[in-house]
């Protein structure tokens, strides 16, 4: 049993306890992601979508020759190391809404040239692009699709590339 005459910890140390818990804990610490998700990709950053992308190309066997920006787009150019008269032509564009006709008739204006040519987004493809783009020999890459490239990567490259998307 418990008496009255116990010595009871001071509610002073309950308080202060209390003041402990309700502390801000600091905003600017972040646990980096242990996996790919489209929402990882849709917050990224444009030079890590360029670095990412020009990373999954560099994988399957493309050497990046030229890279350009204009706003949020850049395009990228490779040469097949297997071939190098084999061009590959890729947009990637930084946009949180729907990429618009605009901007990817223009992607297929400058790539015209190209072996093949893609559009990669962290969003999505307005439905103008999309209809567009059906009857053009370009590759829409929208989040979903990005990620399913890089599921389809050993465990080891995932993990290299998640790395370098998030460090």
């Amino acid at each position: 049993m418990f008496s009255a005459t116990q010595s009871i910890t001071p509610l002073k140390d309950f308080s202060s306890d209390l003041e402990i818990r309700k502390t801000k804990r600091p905003q600017n610490i972040e646990a980096k992601p242990a996996c790919w998700s489209q929402n990882l990709i849709a917050d990224l950053a444009h030079e890590k979508l360029d670095e990412l992308t020009q990373n999954i190309y560099q994988r399957k066997g493309f050497t990046l020759i030229r890279k350009t920006s204009h706003e949020n787009v850049s395009t990228l150019t490779f040469h097949a190391e297997k071939n190098p008269n084999y061009s590959l032509m890729i947009s990637t564009g930084c946009q949180t809404e729907s990429i618009s006709i605009a901007t990817v008739k223009h992607h297929c204006d400058q790539t015209a040239q190209a072996s093949e040519s893609a559009f990669i987004t962290q969003s999505n493809f307005s439905s103008g692009a999309l209809d567009y783009c059906a009857r053009k020999p370009v590759t829409l890459i929208s989040n979903r699709e990005l990620l399913s490239l890089i599921v389809k990567l050993d465990s080891s490259s995932q993990s290299e590339l998640l790395a370098l998307a998030t460090s």
